[in-house]
């Protein structure tokens, strides 16, 4: 039977290459490229081994061979560094596999069928080992596209967790209607919200834990379910509120070189009015008869050495139609297409502007402000916002 000749063998080798490209899994690499050595070059034997995160991959063709002289084609054929290179021997060629410093190895053709190797037999080895590279490059893609599957899978999970972790979001009681909500920049987020009643009194408070991504929301995770051990231990006082939660999580931000801004306000029904207290937190705001105050942090905030010694409240007498609003850096940090911020004053304006409505569709309203003037441009940062709105006494 005559030999095939080189167009028939090309055509082949596209055959073999395409049935190649199956897989994704170093071993069936292996044995693939051995067969397909085995063909191209008509050899008595085919030997394909590499090294890659893995371990070691190797087969051969058409018979088996020891697992240990795949070691040794592995040492050989990488003697030569940089670059893909022949190693001459009487009865067979040897090219060196080397793919981005993931992989290493060689590949053998052993005793041509028909006496020597011929200029097209060597290249097709060199052909086989160039498609062996290609194919464990995509390998690698596969692989690291399934990671990053995973890690958008976990992100996600957290991040429904983490929200699922926040308390009932509006409260309402004597008047006095009490509402959060929080917009994760990420799957993950460092804001928390807590809204909680003690004897009677609404109380709100809102956190920033710095930093970002996983680090950043186990440790906003740790800061929620110690805030809410401090509430149920302080009660209806902001101040101690802040002080008990800033010492139980001090290790932490010690540990982690955190720091954590936080506000709280406890809402007095029957005196209509608000005690707030901020250790670095804002905004903070206070809507009074249509005119907006901020409230400045008395403290910086836990994180700091001795964050807790110029801690004090602020209260304030409210009226129907007023509100209370304490958010996160997110709101004013918010760029648009054009890189400006959307800053304290239009806060002020936007907070203002809003109705006397429910304290639900004021947060709504608000963050409605903040998206248009985004305009499609990416979220910067996570966006809280908890609201107060003393509305007609409904006793």
């Amino acid at each position: 039977m005559a030999a095939p000749s080189t167009a028939d063998r090309m055509l082949a080798a596209c055959d073999l290459f395409i049935e190649a490209g199956t897989h994704l899994d170093t071993a069936g690499v292996a044995a693939a490229g051995s067969e397909q050595l085995a063909r191209l070059a008509r050899c008595e034997l085919a030997v394909v081994a590499f090294e890659g995160p893995d371990g070691i991959s190797s087969a051969s063709y058409p018979h088996a061979l020891p697992a240990n002289v795949a070691e040794t084609l592995i040492r050989d054929g990488n003697t030569v560094s940089g670059r893909s290179s022949w190693l001459f021997s009487p009865d067979n060629r040897v090219a060196s596999i080397r793919h981005g410093g993931t992989y290493r190895g060689a590949i053998a053709a052993v005793g041509p069928v028909d006496g020597d190797f011929t200029v097209i037999e060597e290249w097709l080895v060199l052909v086989v080992a160039r498609r062996l590279e290609a194919q464990l490059e995509l390998i690698d893609l596969h692989r690291q596209s399934l990671r990053d599957a995973q890690i958008v899978h976990d992100a996600v999970l957290a991040g429904e967790m983490q929200q699922a972790l926040l308390s009932k979001p509006t409260l309402r009681t004597g008047g006095v209607e009490m509402t959060a909500s929080l917009r994760p920049a990420r799957h993950v987020g460092g804001d928390l919200y807590e809204v909680a009643e003690a004897d009677g009194y609404p109380i709100g408070l809102v956190a920033d834990v710095s930093g970002k991504g996983a680090p950043a929301a186990m440790l906003t995770t740790a800061v929620h379910a110690a805030a809410r051990h401090a509430i149920a231990a302080a009660g209806p006082d902001p101040v101690d509120i802040l002080c008990r939660l800033g010492t139980e999580i001090a290790p932490l931000l010690d540990r982690t070189e955190s720091i954590v801004t936080i506000a709280a306000a406890v809402v007095d029904p029957a005196a209509r009015s608000v005690t707030v207290a901020s250790a670095g937190h804002s905004p903070v705001l206070v809507r009074r008869f249509g005119r907006v105050s901020p409230v400045e942090p008395s403290a910086p905030p836990p994180g700091v050495p001795n964050f807790d010694t110029g801690l004090r409240p602020t209260t304030f007498t409210l009226w129907p139609g007023d509100l209370v609003l304490i958010g996160s850096d997110g709101l004013t940090d918010q760029r648009s297409p054009h890189g400006g911020a959307f800053g304290t004053d239009r806060l002020h304006v936007s907070v203002e502007g809003l109705e006397a409505g429910p304290a639900e569709q004021n947060v709504a309203s608000l963050f409605g402000v903040v998206d248009r003037f985004r305009a499609g441009a990416a979220q910067d940062d996570d966006q809280t916002a908890l609201m107060i709105v003393i509305g007609e006494d409904d006793r």
